[in-house]
Formats: C-alpha cells, sequence, structure tokens
C-alpha cells in the first residue's frame, strides 16, 4: 500500500510570481488524494529555494520518511516543487530507482517505480536549468 508524504514548497512569498501559493498547492493536492482514495501518512510545507542544496530542513525530513519506510510515495504539485538543483534531484531519482520512492504523482502526471526513469530526470534537470538561468538573468 502506498503511503504518501504531501510536499508542498513556494520559493517566494511575492503575489505576483506566478506559483500557486503552498494553500493553493495543499487544497489541490487534497483533491487529488480524494479523487483517488490516496492515504496521506505526512505533510511537509515549505518556503524556500530549492536551487542551493540542503536548505530546505523539511524536504530533507521527508527524505528521511523515504528512507525510513515510513513513507513510500509523494505527492506534489510539481516535481519541480522537488528539485530544483541536480544534488537532490539526483536523490529523488535515486530514491525512485531503488524502489524507496514508489510514486511520484501531482495533479497532472504520475511517475511509478519501474516505469521509464527518463522523464523524471528530465524534470528535475530542466528545474535546475531553470534556476540557473533565472539567477544568471536577474
Amino acid at each position: 500500500m502506498l503511503r504518501y508524504a504531501l510536499y508542498a514548497r513556494k520559493s517566494d512569498d511575492d503575489r505576483k510570481v506566478t506559483e500557486k501559493s503552498i494553500a493553493e498547492q495543499v487544497a489541490a493536492l487534497e483533491e487529488v488524494a480524494r479523487a483517488h482514495d490516496l492515504w496521506v501518512a505526512r505533510r511537509f510545507e515549505e518556503s524556500g529555494s530549492a536551487m542551493v542544496p540542503g536548505r530546505r530542513p523539511l524536504f530533507q525530513e521527508m527524505v528521511r520518511a523515504l528512507r525510513s519506510g515510513e513513507v513510500n510515495a509523494v505527492l506534489t504539485w510539481n516535481v519541480n516543487r522537488l528539485a530544483r538543483n541536480m544534488e537532490e534531484g539526483g536523490l529523488i531519482a535515486q530514491l525512485f530507482a531503488d524502489g524507496r520512492l514508489a510514486e511520484i504523482r501531482t495533479p497532472h502526471e504520475t511517475h511509478r517505480t519501474g516505469d521509464n526513469i527518463l522523464p523524471l530526470v528530465l524534470q528535475a534537470a530542466t528545474s535546475t536549468q531553470f534556476s540557473i538561468e533565472l539567477a544568471r538573468n536577474v
């Protein structure tokens, strides 16, 4: 049985930024959980940039919960909420490849262990590139 970690993150509290607020993400994810009868075992709501590895304590706590088997799936708004740097993107991909992370579900797509891992890795790499370009352009 899948035990989900609901993970919502917003990197900027500026309302002009197009990312959904944490509350909006959580509401949408709760609807997905209800619609698909998903068991959300843990919730992680975090504000802050994911561009630099190791700066998100709740992300790290979620990874510990995945490694321990407390949870084995993640429900999130978008893969880019999980990773904006290659170190943490690689960590998510490795947990996925090892089977400790059985599923990543968003309102728009689902990645499952045993599926092609390439789309997941490409999304993480694309998120990293976006952060690099944003930092350079700002």
